[in-house]
């Protein structure tokens, strides 16, 4: 009875003993599941966030960094200035033409000759004055690469320069006539004009710009109303021929 009890209790003991070892390795195969599982895990998180987080981002900061931020300025190419309507004229044919009228005349008919600003075209006028009213006394300017000239008084003319006006005067024995004038084009155009006569037996009369006045001084100061000859300027500096002949060629 005894040896059944023991036999029993041995078989029993075995018994537990392979349930036992049956169950080890599920266990372990647990504890090794539970192990494993959360380190990769881990591992797989933390590469999945290194690559959506950091790398993109890394690449993103270092385009936006390298890209100029604003564009470079169009080159631009500077037009050429354009050329100074006052500027010095470059063509020298207007002294040729000058000198020209000059060898044309009897320098010891000319009491002397004068260059002078009538109009703004920065070609002067030349003016050559006669010994004496009988003589022919001129004023010359340039036209389209041509002399052109008109006949002034032995006395000269006054002027306002560069403001194309120019006053004529001419008087023989207190009768004579004069004009205020400007350069237009090949021709002196004549913008008002009177004439006068002094001597009371030959019929004293004054009339400017189609106006009669009963005495000098009222026709006078009509004059001077539209030309101040007292503020412009007179044909007063003459020059030699030889002197006014050098002037022009070194001019």
């Amino acid at each position: 009875m005894r040896k059944i009890i023991i036999l029993l209790l041995a078989a029993a003991a075995c018994v537990t003993a392979t349930a036992c070892s049956l169950q080890l390795p599920d266990a372990e195969s647990a504890a090794a599941t539970t192990g494993v599982t959360a380190p990769e895990s881990a591992k797989t998180t933390e590469k999945t966030t290194e690559k959506t987080t950091v790398k993109p981002d890394e690449k993103a900061t270092e385009n936006t960094t390298s890209q100029p931020t604003t564009e470079a300025p169009a080159e631009t190419t500077a037009e050429p200035a354009a050329e100074d309507p006052t500027d010095p004229p470059q063509n020298a044919s207007w002294k040729t033409a000058y000198i020209e009228y000059l060898d044309s005349l009897d320098e010891s008919r000319y009491r002397g000759f004068e260059l002078i600003y009538i109009d703004d075209d920065d070609i002067p006028e030349l003016v050559a004055i006669s010994e004496s009213h009988i003589g022919v006394s001129n004023l010359c300017w340039i036209y389209q690469h041509e002399l052109c000239k008109e006949n002034i008084s032995f006395i000269g003319i006054k002027y306002f320069e560069k403001e194309n006006r120019y006053f004529y005067h001419e008087t023989f024995t207190g009768a004579g006539f004069e004009s205020i004038r400007s350069l237009n084009g090949s021709e002196s155009e004549i913008i008002k004009k009177g004439n006068f006569c002094t001597v009371k037996n030959l019929g004293e009369y004054y009339c400017w710009d189609g106006v009669d006045y009963d005495t000098k001084d009222e026709y006078d100061a009509a004059v001077d109303a539209d030309f101040d000859k007292n503020a412009a300027k007179s044909t007063d500096d003459l020059k030699s021929y030889s002197e006014i002949r050098g002037q022009i060629t070194s001019f």
